[in-house]
Order: structure tokens, then C-alpha cells, then sequence
């Protein structure tokens, strides 16, 4: 993302961007404080807030054009229309993340979900397929493996015949190595 002509062109949302993504990513809030103080000389606070009004619209337009296939969105949560009202300090600053609900994979999960709620023994089948196919295309999906794990589960309620012993161990090893993965991956 920050590759892309748009962001090398804008270094300062850029430069913002890399800073409120990596603070989410370890956990950590940001305050428009701890922006001032990385990317501007004073600390003035009204910088702050009109980048971050700019990183919006740059995202924005990212998303509907070059990001369009991203499997993860980023966004910074919009201020409220009524000015008197203000988000709590290190929650204007701190992105949120998203599937992105073109990408394959988001699709998958979704009829992986839709299966699952229909609760039969062949709708968990195709759920389990649904979110084997997600894991195929983003390995590190936890929802797809979570989804993998629901859709077993469900299908071992129904039926004790359909599935052999073999086929739980592989599917749970799958399992249990994806959210290892992804942990190890968070660290």
C-alpha cells in the first residue's frame, strides 16, 4: 500500500498511516499527542486532525481503485458530525481493520457463516468447504480456520457415520497449525 504512487506522493499520510498501523498492530492506542510528537516539530494538534482528515479521503480513494482487491481494509474512525462531540482520546487515531467485503475470501467466509446459521449436516459440509476454500487463498485467515473448526463440530453433531476418526485428526491439526501461524505472525 504504501508503495503505491499515492502514497509516495503523499508522505505525510503515509508517514501517518505507518505509524497508527504499527501502534495497532502492537496493541497500543494513539493519542493525536503521540502523532504530533512523531511526525511534526510542535505539537500542534490541529496538524494532526487535518492530516488525518486527508489519510481519510487518500484511503477512501485507495480502496475504490488501486486497494479495490485488498483482503484487509484500513480505516481511521470518522470524527462525529456534531463538533461538541469529541471520540475518546486514542480512539480518533487508532485504525480499525476490516475484510474487505469484495475480496474473495471475505466471500467465502461470508457463505461459510451462511451455511453454518442453515445448521444441517450438509450445510456444515459446504461450510467447511466455503472455509477451507478461504484458507487455500489467505492462509492466515483466523475466521476461515475458527469457520473450519464450527463447521466440524456442527457436523459431528449430526453425524457420527459420515466423518471418520482420520479425517477429525487432519482437519483439527489444520486447525490448531493456522492459529499457530497466526499467532506466531502477531508476535
Amino acid at each position: 500500500m504504501l508503495a503505491t504512487p499515492r502514497f509516495k506522493n503523499a508522505e505525510t499520510q503515509a508517514d501517518f498511516l505507518e505509524l497508527v498501523v504499527g501502534r495497532a498492530l502492537q496493541g497500543k492506542q494513539t493519542r493525536g499527542s503521540d502523532i504530533a510528537k512523531a511526525l511534526f516539530e510542535h505539537k500542534d494538534e490541529i496538524n494532526v486532525r487535518s492530516n488525518a482528515n486527508h489519510l481519510r479521503k487518500t484511503l477512501e480513494r485507495y480502496y475504490s481503485q488501486e486497494g479495490i482487491e485488498d483482503l484487509v481494509l484500513i480505516a481511521l474512525p470518522k470524527p462525529p458530525r456534531e463538533r461538541s462531540v469529541k471520540l475518546p482520546e486514542g480512539v480518533a487515531y487508532t485504525p480499525e481493520f476490516f475484510y474487505n467485503p469484495r475480496h474473495a475470501v471475505a466471500k467465502a467466509i461470508r457463505l461459510g457463516d451462511y451455511h453454518l446459521i442453515r445448521g444441517t449436516y450438509e450445510d456444515s459440509a459446504s461450510a467447511a468447504r466455503y472455509f477451507v476454500g478461504a484458507l487455500d487463498n489467505a492462509p492466515g485467515t483466523v475466521r476461515a480456520a475458527l469457520g473450519v473448526a464450527e463447521a466440524l463440530c456442527t457436523a459431528l453433531n449430526w453425524s457420527h457415520d459420515g466423518i471418520t476418526e482420520a479425517e477429525v485428526t487432519i482437519i483439527v491439526d489444520t486447525v490448531a497449525a493456522t492459529l499457530d501461524n497466526v499467532a506466531q505472525e502477531a508476535r
